[in-house]
């Protein structure tokens, strides 16, 4: 009969692609030409089992050498994207704060009487770091000490030789590592005021550029 026929190819499909444990192998019937059925033997199903063990160990075989070919083309992606260098940020007063910390101390501060009156003076220890891993290049920077509410009466702070006698302002050049550290000398005449604490620092002037590690 011919649903008898079309059961059996199924179930020997299912043995060829699926191992014998899917159907019970013994119970293969074919149509034989006077339409009586006929158990296959031992031997053919032996046959069968181990055709279909092999069916299935060879597709295990090429899924696991899709996955590692998959794998190996993420691993060289991720690899060719990590490689790529950084590109260079120009610093500026506004994000100049967002890779380096600066910080200053006055110590030493005290005063004394001249033929003019009293003249304050005073050390300011500076220091500057780097907050982000990576590389500064050709960086100058310009800072500026805050005192106005500490100036003389007809006087202001000011670097000790410099030329401007209004503001205490130094610039230095900020190495690849971004760490910086001096002490600057400073004075006021006609004036009374013996500086120590933190310094109140603003950073007016910035150029170069900072390059981020991978």
């Amino acid at each position: 009969m011919l649903w008898v026929w079309k059961l059996n190819v199924w179930r020997q499909l299912s043995c060829v692609f699926f191992g014998a444990d899917s159907f019970d192998c013994r119970t293969f019937l074919f149509e034989r030409g006077d339409g009586a059925p006929d158990y296959m033997n031992a031997a053919k199903r032996k046959y069968i089992t181990k055709k279909g063990r092999k069916a299935m160990k060879k597709m295990n075989s090429i899924t696991l050498i899709l996955t590692m070919i998959l794998t190996l083309c993420l691993a060289g992606c991720g690899k060719k994207s990590s490689s790529e260098k950084p590109e260079p940020i120009t610093l500026t007063k506004v994000n100049v704060g967002d890779y380096i910390s600066i910080r200053g101390e006055y110590k030493n501060g005290e005063y004394h009487s001249t033929l003019l009156g009293y003249v304050s003076t005073a050390d300011l220890d500076f220091q500057a770091y780097s907050t982000v891993s990576g590389t500064f290049d050709n960086v100058e920077i310009t800072v500026r000490a805050n005192l106005s509410d500490k100036h003389g009466a007809a006087s202001h702070w000011h670097l000790v030789g410099a030329d401007d006698e209004t503001e205490v302002d130094f610039t230095f050049k900020l190495p690849a590592s971004g760490e910086y550290s001096s002490s600057y000398k400073i004075e006021c005449d006609r004036n009374t005021w013996a500086l120590s604490g933190n310094s109140d620092l603003t950073i007016i002037r910035v150029s170069g550029t900072f390059t981020p590690n991978n």
